[in-house]
């Protein structure tokens, strides 16, 4: 039996299975970070929105963080976005 091409399926198959494993952890590791920084940018979106129209004008300040966010995260659907802008509009009150 040829040792040399036993060691090297055995490698591949270990290989394969770590792959199998990591990939769905590096998944989630970068859907993590991709959303804390959305969450980075949708407080900066809603500090600049508060410091552009001052107080009232909630909504027009809504649509500007809105418009911003989906600016810079155009993959990011809308209602990730919206949650995201009234998470940091409490955070900032």
């Amino acid at each position: 039996m040829d040792w040399k091409l036993t060691l090297e399926i055995a490698l591949f198959l270990l290989l394969g299975i770590v792959c199998a494993l990591a990939l769905p952890f590096l998944r989630e590791r970068l859907g993590a970070e991709r959303l804390k920084g959305l969450w980075k940018w949708a407080c900066l979106c809603v500090q600049a929105a508060e410091q552009l129209f001052g107080s009232g004008m909630g909504e027009r300040k809504k649509q500007y963080a809105q418009q911003e966010l989906e600016r810079l995260a155009p993959k990011a659907d809308a209602q990730t976005l919206d949650v995201l802008i009234e998470a940091a509009v409490r955070e900032l009150t």
